[in-house]
């Protein structure tokens, strides 16, 4: 399975259902540029400030692994309460592949959920 490309946040697993995105402003783009590096960026549509960071990972079957290299100068000063926004925070979690469809595990609390990504056509 290739990840290389843009995917498009388009919704949450939970519980088995298929839900569309908590908050329709939020915009969330996951760039596989190689076959080590990824770019995470998400955004408010109508508000100021961005989060944007870049990490080296790998993929072993269904296992994404992540460190972060870089992040973004311009970020905006709320980033910092997101993990994944800071420089050297590592994660391993579950990536799996269906219809064309990226679903990444994420722990919320006690529960499990997925967030659910649509390659995007250019």
């Amino acid at each position: 399975m290739s990840l290389l490309g843009v995917w498009i946040f388009v919704g949450l697993l939970y519980q088995g259902q298929e839900l569309p995105p908590p908050n329709p402003a939020l915009q969330i783009v996951y760039h596989f540029s190689s076959d080590t590096e990824n770019t995470l960026r998400y955004w408010r549509e109508g508000e100021q400030g961005f989060c944007e960071r870049r990490a080296q990972y790998s993929f072993n079957q269904e296992q994404l692994y992540q460190k972060v290299i870089e992040v973004h100068p311009d970020n905006a000063p709320w980033c910092s309460q997101d993990s994944d926004m800071r420089l050297g925070f590592e994660s391993w979690t579950v990536l799996r592949q269906m219809n064309g469809r990226l679903y990444l595990k994420v722990l919320m609390g006690e529960e499990d959920l997925s967030f659910i990504w649509k390659r995007k056509i250019e």
